[in-house]
């Protein structure tokens, strides 16, 4: 990704009819050392053009600068004038993407129901860090800036799983950091099957993204960004795995625009996110799902034991199944509005747990089923859930922690880790130093916010493009002529089939 490059492609790599269509000159002579430096020249303005009708940051790059001298070079723009340009730029990366989508077959690609992983992966700079020095009150202080001072630190904590770390030395009492390097981040959406155990019918594809950006610096405004994208595009919205980090996030920031744009959230949460998370209408929600309030404690916490050691994991698997009798559902599905009706579970012709605030479910037909166990407050105080046969819940109700799967229950387990892991083996196969060296800043050398969004734009362009190469090579059609890859043998050892003898 650098300008010399560009240059060679347009005036060496491609041909006469090529060029033409894209209305590229003819190149100079070999021996015209003056004509390659002026279309060395022409390329590296056209690029920094383009570069400045997007480019989001006032900043000045490419020189160290003191304090001083950065405070006088930084351009004033207002923040409608920003956000323009971050517009324009997530539009144009995303445009890129876009057209290594469409090399896929649209028969490979239908096959994509619109389920996503979302994560943000760190992009190292072509630059030092900015120096600090200790001001008054312990405050930092910059005493020179970095030459691209759209970056930030990456930090990192040590993880056993990362073995391309070492600790750093200079880690906070307390913690250990694996990664620190100077850096912006991209977030990306990639494309995945919510179900590990079908055969993969499309490649794993980089599908959006949003503009680089400081690391750790608001994930849930630059992962609604990528799925805007992906939406305004005209691509279907399944399933949406994110980290803890999103899941953290400002519920009108992150989960209810993604849930709007027809995203079933699947959620991973802390220690401190257990349990209990809200209530409505007198339902608890426990862990992304609506229960009845008298939800024994045990179950309630169940996942808080098991994390803290107190019970044994096939007990906690036990209590996970048991709660299941005691959730609320579903009448009727979301209306036009996101308002559904919840049902509480003692409720209609075939509830899932006995209560005697709700006599009809206390039959002989339901002799096998939980007993709720009412508690005082609730028998002398009955909410709207066990008042009425069912509840309109609005779409802000619990929208923070709220989820499409039970919580760690097995479509959970299945959908949450392949989710994940799609964008992880994403961000690393672009990384991936013999092929686009995602990873390697020496060979993204052009500064700034807007030149570092672009390329990696191209370089998950490329990404795609063998993806779909490889999908394309290794899959087979199959009876229903769905093109799909065959299971990979995880066994080294032979199979008896390959004894057999050779007449048969």
């Amino acid at each position: 990704m650098q300008a010399l490059v560009f240059c060679n492609v347009l005036f060496r790599h491609i041909g006469p009819t090529m060029r033409a269509e894209l209305r590229v000159p003819n190149p100079p002579s070999e021996s015209d050392g003056h004509g390659w430096k002026a279309v060395y020249r022409n390329v590296r303005t056209r690029l920094h053009g383009i570069l400045e009708l997007v480019d989001p940051s006032p900043y000045p790059k490419n020189r160290r600068l003191d304090a001083a001298a950065f405070a006088e070079r930084t351009k004033d723009l207002s923040a409608d004038e920003i956000a323009e340009r971050i517009e324009k730029l997530t539009w144009l990366a995303n445009r890129i993407i876009e057209a290594s989508l469409r090399e896929c077959p649209a028969e490979i690609l239908d096959n994509w129901d619109g389920s996503i992983g979302l994560d943000a992966t760190p992009i190292r700079l072509y630059a030092r860090p900015e120096r600090r020095a200790r001001g008054r009150r312990g405050k930092q202080l910059v005493e020179v800036h970095s030459s691209d001072p759209d970056g930030a630190w990456y930090m990192r904590e040590h993880d056993h799983r990362d073995p391309d770390t070492q600790p750093d030395t200079g880690a906070k009492k307390g913690k250990q950091v694996a990664k620190a390097f100077w850096a912006q981040e991209a977030t990306i959406a990639t494309a995945s099957s919510s179900d590990p155990r079908a055969k993969r019918s499309f490649p794993k594809l980089a599908v959006g993204m949003a503009s680089l950006h400081k690391p750790g610096h608001h994930p849930d405004e630059h992962g609604i960004r990528a799925l805007a994208s992906i939406k305004q595009r005209g691509h279907p919205s399944g399933l949406l795995a994110a980290d803890r980090a999103y899941t953290n996030s400002k519920p009108e920031n992150f989960q209810l625009p993604a849930r709007a744009m027809g995203y079933r959230l699947v959620l991973d949460y802390r220690e401190d996110q257990l349990g209990i998370q809200g209530s409505h209408a007198g339902a608890l929600q426990i862990e992304g799902g609506w229960s009845c309030p008298c939800l024994p404690e045990a179950l309630v916490d169940a996942t808080a034991d098991f994390r803290a050691g107190g019970i044994t994991e096939d007990v906690w698997r036990q209590r996970l199944r048991a709660r299941t009798a005691y959730r609320l559902r579903e009448k009727e599905r979301p209306d036009a509005e996101g308002h559904v009706r919840l049902q509480c579970p003692a409720a209609g012709p075939a509830p899932t747990c006995r209560c005697p605030l709700k006599p009809a479910s206390v039959s002989d037909a339901t002799a096998g089923k939980p007993l709720v166990l009412v508690t005082d407050d609730v028998a002398q105080n009955p909410p709207a859930i066990c008042r009425q046969q069912s509840v309109t819940f609005p779409p802000d109700a619990g929208a923070k922690y709220l989820q499409a799967l039970e919580y760690e229950s097995p479509d959970w387990r299945r959908a949450y880790p392949t989710l994940r892991n799609s964008i992880e083996g994403t961000s690393g196969t672009a990384k991936d130093g013999a092929y686009e060296a995602l990873g390697i800043a020496d060979r993204r050398r052009i500064r700034g916010q807007a030149a570092q969004t672009l390329f990696v734009a191209f370089l998950l362009f490329g990404t795609n493009l063998r993806m779909i190469d490889s999908f394309r090579a290794q899959a087979k059609a199959e009876e229903d002529g769905v093109m799909r890859l065959p299971r990979k043998r995880r066994r080294k050892t032979r199979p008896l089939s390959d004894h057999l003898p050779t007449t048969i």
